[in-house]
């Protein structure tokens, strides 16, 4: 016999609840081909997802955003306002410029800049793969494109080249008419007339036309784009622009035209209040020119009539004292004027930038006025996408009202220390003119008018000088950010990730059948494995019988199979649960919970594989009820001529060595067959007369055992149990539900069966990779190569 024989021959008593790890993979391992063959099939399924899955790319772009130094003065001094006040420097600048890269105003005008609501797809056998329009053979033109900007622009129709003149247009909801059409010739839509141009011959192609609203588009380039500063340095003003899209040209066009688009806002907004400050200041040169106007020519009319060609006197020095304090009394005028204007400003329009460093000598009012117009330019921008009563423009005009009442009262003091201020020196200027008195009226009336001609020249000057730096600034503006890279496109594909679909296919593949098999197994209430009798049974088990692959009832005297060797173990194992008294006949009786468990046939193989051995066996039809042993044997024939067991009991006179049928053909055993059925079967096994058969057989046989009935069903094993030795209990499986092991654990822990030994019948072992491996190797089974593997 082979080694492994040891593995068998050694009977278990008792085991405990351990996890086998063993026992938990076999079962899976039966079913490899099933999970071979999803991982299989899950890995094909991922190939050609991953063949005509939509393909996208990463594109990407770094801007660095300029200090305050490149914008404006009153920008700039408005940025340092936020930036003192937030403590967070580049940070705030960063977050500020990024929700205006992402803003939909801006994402809008690169929408349709660029034409992104209008989508084409080349049709294929499979899928429909889209086309940037800069690559299109063709080319559609609308009449009115205006149309194609318009939120009810919404529809798809499909167009198929015939030939290199004409084309086939197909749309079911009859917003551009199907039909056939020459290339070049005009097709009335519901959107306009349009027409299509031929860049090259294509035949027998089809692509599908998408139109879309602006602002659903809008929506989903903003969803799409990712828009974050640099990491790692807070105070950083490096943004990176990034989309993923599966047209790379398309995202690179996106992140391109959303640079140059804000680049030409922050220009606009720029250039907005130098426009405001050049027109004030414009305004007040027009007065100023009036003015020198009218003193040239009084100075014209004076010396006409007085006769005078130059002055020349030793008032000269009070003269030019006077022109001093004269020129500070202008100077503090012209301060008030620009008050006044500004008040004026103030409370005639609500909602207008503030003309800021025009002259004003007060810094903490110019602060004022500039942190006013960057309120005025933001509700500005906000009022082009809300409504008024908006939270966010209820706040920007609540803030506008308390700035511009701020204003005010700085005007106000500031105008109050003004006037002082031109008080003091007009003071001056009267004691400047009392020393004058005293020369020619003539040559003083001279000299007052040159003393205004100068004064308002000086202011005149200046304002000239302010205008040109303001003109200078509008045309000087650099950008407010430096490109450090432009939009790019990385190499290869970023959705789908190749490796991710095939180790998630080949994941999804392994799990899915044995997660199928997980609940075929859990769903299971058969008994599957000797560890689910040891679960509830704690006696002896005898060992396990495999499947009876070939039909066979009875071993062969000479037969070295599977079946054959697992009787002859269980032979050599019940020399362990025998009474220890070897002068006396062992009685045994073979039961199961249910029929159809195997108990005839493991009676009759057992009393075979003991009559082998040399031993002198009776085999008793104990199942009055069904009687299978005759049938099991192939002697039907002889029930209807030969009594049996219970045509003992009842007929008094009848010898039961003369209804045993003796050792025929193969067999190494006698039979005393069941007999009639009877009407009482119950109360037939408990006649004295089956008591009496037993002890006389026992002197003339070394085994007598009882093929008895179902214990979950009738009660007769039960009424036998006193006159046996050992109860060989059948479990069969996958047959006997599991929850029926309760009535083995029952029968056992209250003794209604004397020394209960259980042998575990219809094994599949190629579901448990293991076999008994006896015999002539002519009769082993070839083994799957997972047996091998759990066996070493």
């Amino acid at each position: 016999m082979n080694s492994k024989a040891n593995d068998y021959n050694e009977i278990t008593f008792f085991e405990e609840e351990n996890l086998n790890i063993r026992e938990i993979i076999e079962p899976y391992l039966y079913y490899w081909k099933w999970i071979l063959t999803s991982v299989l099939l899950a890995l094909a399924l991922s190939y050609g997802y991953l063949r005509y899955a939509t393909k996208e790319y990463f594109t990407s772009a770094q801007i660095l955003l300029h200090d305050n130094g490149s914008q404006s003065p009153e920008l700039a001094a408005l940025s340092d306002i936020a930036t003192t006040f937030s403590g967070e420097g580049g940070s705030a600048l960063v977050t500020d410029q990024i929700k205006i890269l992402k803003s939909r105003r801006l994402v809008s005008k690169v929408v349709e800049d660029n034409s992104l609501n209008i989508r084409y797809f080349l049709k294929g056998r499979v899928n429909e793969s889209e086309i940037w329009k800069d690559k299109l053979p063709f080319s559609i033109l609308f009449e009115d494109s205006s149309v194609l900007y318009k939120d009810k622009f919404n529809g798809n129709f499909e167009i198929e080249f015939l030939d290199g003149k004409k084309f086939k247009v197909k749309d079911d909801s009859g917003v551009f008419p199907s039909g056939e059409y020459y290339f070049g010739q005009k097709i009335n839509s519901s959107f306009g007339k349009f027409v299509v141009h031929n860049k090259k011959v294509l035949q027998n192609s089809q692509y599908k036309i998408y139109y879309q609203p602006i602002p659903v588009v809008t929506q989903s380039v903003i969803s799409k784009l990712d828009i974050a500063p640099e990491t790692g340095d807070k105070k950083s003003r490096i943004i990176n622009l990034n989309i993923t899209d599966n047209v790379k040209e398309r995202g690179e066009r996106i992140i391109n035209s959303l640079i140059e688009v804000y680049n030409i806002d922050n220009k606009t907004d720029n250039n907005k209040l130098a426009r405001a400050t050049s027109d004030f200041i414009n305004n007040r040169l027009e007065v100023i020119s009036g003015d020198l106007r009218r003193i040239d020519q009084n100075m014209a009319q004076y010396k006409s009539k007085n006769n005078i060609n130059s002055v020349e006197t030793e008032a000269d020095v009070y003269l030019n004292d006077a022109l001093s304090v004269d020129k500070q009394v202008v100077e503090y005028r012209a301060q008030l004027q620009i008050v006044k204007h500004l008040n004026d400003v103030l409370n005639n329009r609500n909602f207008v930038l503030l003309p800021s460093n025009i002259g004003i000598q007060d810094p903490a009012l110019n602060t004022t006025i500039n942190q006013f117009n960057e309120l005025i330019l933001e509700k500005q921008e906000y009022s082009k996408s809300m409504k008024e009563g908006h939270p966010v423009m209820e706040t920007l005009d609540k803030s506008i009202a308390e700035l511009r009442h701020n204003i005010r009262n700085s005007l106000n003091l500031y105008q109050n220390t003004v006037q002082t201020s031109l008080n003091t020196v007009q003071n001056k200027k009267n004691d400047a003119m009392a020393k004058l008195n005293r020369f020619p009226m003539q040559e003083k009336g001279f000299k007052s008018i040159a003393r205004e001609q100068q004064i308002v020249e000086a202011v005149y000057l200046h304002l000239l000088q302010k205008r040109e730096e303001s003109e200078l600034r509008a045309s000087a503006t650099s950008d407010a950010f430096k490109i450090v890279d432009s939009a790019y496109t990385q190499k290869g594909v970023v959705k789908p990730k190749v490796s991710m679909v095939l180790v998630g296919a080949f994941v999804i593949g392994l799990v899915l059948p044995i997660l199928f098999l997980f609940f075929k197994f859990l769903l299971n209430n058969k008994v599957e494995s000797k560890s689910d009798i040891l679960r509830v049974f704690k006696g002896a088990f005898l060992g396990d019988i495999p499947c009876n692959a070939e039909k066979k009832k009875l071993i062969g005297l000479n037969d070295r199979g599977e079946v054959a060797e697992a009787f002859r173990i269980i032979r050599s194992n019940l020399n362990f649960v025998y009474p220890k008294d070897d002068t006396k006949a062992q009685v045994m009786m073979v039961t199961s919970t249910i029929a159809g468990e195997g108990k005839t046939f493991t009676s009759v193989n057992i009393a075979q594989v003991l009559g082998v051995s040399g031993k002198k066996v009776l085999l008793v039809g104990g199942d009055i009820r069904s009687p299978k042993i005759l049938i099991t044997l192939g002697l039907e024939k002889t029930m209807s001529t030969r009594k049996g067991l219970t045509d003992y009991i009842v007929e008094r006179q009848l010898d039961w060595k003369n209804l045993v049928i003796h050792k025929e053909n193969s067999l190494t055993f006698d039979i005393l067959h069941s007999g009639t059925i009877p009407p009482n079967p119950s109360e037939i096994l408990l006649d004295k007369r089956v008591e009496q058969l037993i002890e006389e057989a026992k002197e003339d046989y070394d085994y007598i055992i009882i093929d008895s009935a179902p214990v979950a069903q009738v009660t007769d094993s039960l009424q036998l149990a006193h006159l046996v030795d050992t109860t060989l209990y059948i479990v069969r499986n996958n047959y006997l539900d599991k929850r029926l092991l309760d009535i083995l654990k029952e029968v056992s822990e209250n003794h209604k069966l004397r020394n209960i030994a259980v042998i575990h019948n219809d094994v599949n072992y190629t579901k448990r990779g293991y076999g008994y491996g006896y015999g002539h190797a002519t009769d082993q089974k070839k083994k799957r190569w997972w047996q091998f593997y759990l066996q070493n």
